[in-house]
């Protein structure tokens, strides 16, 4: 087994390093060291930002208007037949 020195996020810059190492561990194999890495960062990375980050709450309609102009479609293409 291959051990992962893992040390927890508590700055600003910590989060930044972290995240820069998610991005050269994506497309890890799966059951590697790397993805077993990037399985710990997303976690540690995700705590940290409930810790530190407010993301307001969408309703479904914010969210669904929000998909719509992402993928220019107007709301008519968006019912089902």
């Amino acid at each position: 087994m291959t051990t992962i020195a893992v040390e927890p996020i508590r700055t600003k810059a910590d989060h930044q390093t972290a995240l820069r190492r998610v991005e050269e561990l994506m497309g890890a194999k799966p059951g590697t060291a790397d993805d077993d890495e990037l399985e710990v960062l997303t976690d540690l990375i995700e705590a940290y930002e409930r810790r530190h980050f407010e993301f307001p709450r969408a309703s479904e309609a914010e969210v669904l208007r929000h998909l719509l102009d992402a993928n220019d479609l107007t709301q008519s293409a968006s019912r089902l037949p």
